[in-house]
């Protein structure tokens, strides 16, 4: 995966938060997690195993995959974050991360919704991980937005949710919208509650480099795991998946800002040319507006450059990004100045 440039003071990650290992019921090794993490040019990523610290299906009862990743992580340069994948009886899936290396998680997927004898009730459980500086993000919502993932909103737990997952395909009620399988629904859900989207691919088998990826953009200080969880909590996250980008329009509307540069001259005729570079490896499907009769959207490649012709100067020039999603049925709309 090639660079991004800086946005405002941040970098521009690609992540991905949601993976299996043979620790529960993946196919790969945690080092090969992270080699084909590496492969696919992924600056950060979790190893999300279910049920951590608990006896895995490999029958190693002190199993611990980020312990075991770690030293290729390191050396690779990717940024490794301690994670799992637990939930509540309501069939929640949710991804914790930042856990405690001595975290015990209780239950797997099993969390009760309320207190008793012998009973995980997942509102101490999720007050607990956040005294702990873990943060959660739903995973898949394909039981839709009931009591635990509102409660954890509210409480400043859950700070994410996933608009893709790779795994799921077709199933856990995602649906067939925007010529993929995903979850508008969930988006739609999280800029609600003013909280990050997410692009995984919640691997459990061997992935195709080959075929289409899902990336999740963090804008972080630095490549630190306390940078990447800084920018993960406070919402600093877009969905990339399927040639789109997903996420609030305050957020795209910044990123945009920075990634593509435009740029206004005039010829002796009083013709303008506006060149409009793009700096990401992203490609971007766009619309100026107004258009000109029969003008047909255009497309900005990866790290290309495209001229737009304009009979004369323009002050401003707004532009539709047609892959560009602000909600699941708006595209970004940006205003550049120009120079006269």
């Amino acid at each position: 995966m090639q660079r991004f440039p800086k946005v405002g003071k941040y970098e521009v990650l690609s992540g991905d938060f949601h993976i299996h290992t043979i620790h529960s019921d993946g196919k790969l090794t945690p080092s090969e997690r992270v080699q084909e993490a590496w492969e696919y040019g992924y600056d950060a990523i979790a190893i999300t195993d279910h049920g951590y610290n608990l006896i895995s299906t490999t029958g190693n009862k002190d199993c611990n995959p980020y312990e075991e990743a770690k030293p290729l992580a390191d050396a690779l340069g990717i940024t490794l974050i301690r994670g799992v994948e637990s939930g509540a009886e309501g069939k929640e899936h949710l991804v914790l991360l930042n856990i405690p290396d001595d975290y015990q998680s209780l239950k797997p997927h099993f969390w009760d919704l309320e207190r008793g004898e012998g009973k995980v009730y997942y509102q101490d459980e999720l007050n607990k991980l956040k005294k702990m500086g873990a943060v959660v993000i739903y995973a898949h919502p394909h039981v839709g937005f009931n009591e635990v993932p509102n409660w954890g909103v509210e409480n400043g737990i859950i700070v994410g949710l996933e608009v893709k997952n790779l795994s799921v395909g077709s199933g856990w009620n995602s649906i067939n919208t925007h010529g993929t399988w995903c979850y508008p629904n969930g988006f739609k859900w999280a800029l609600e509650k003013g909280i990050g989207v997410f692009a995984h691919s919640d691997a459990h088998g061997l992935r195709d480099k080959y075929k289409s990826k899902a990336v999740t953009l963090l804008l972080a200080e630095d490549k630190s795991p306390e940078a990447v969880i800084d920018a993960i909590k406070n919402g600093r996250t877009i969905a990339w998946f399927d040639n789109m980008l997903w996420a609030n329009e305050l957020l795209m509307t910044t990123f945009m800002n920075d990634v593509v540069k435009v740029k206004q001259s005039i010829l002796e005729d009083g013709t303008a040319i506006v060149t409009l570079q793009n700096l990401t490896p992203a490609a971007y499907k766009l619309t100026v507006m107004p258009s000109a009769t029969g003008e047909e959207p255009l497309t900005l490649g990866a790290y290309e450059s495209l001229l737009v012709k304009r009979t004369s100067a323009q002050q401003s020039i707004q532009i539709k990004w047609n892959n560009i999603y602000v909600t699941p049925d708006e595209n970004l709309i940006n205003t550049y100045d120009l120079e006269l």
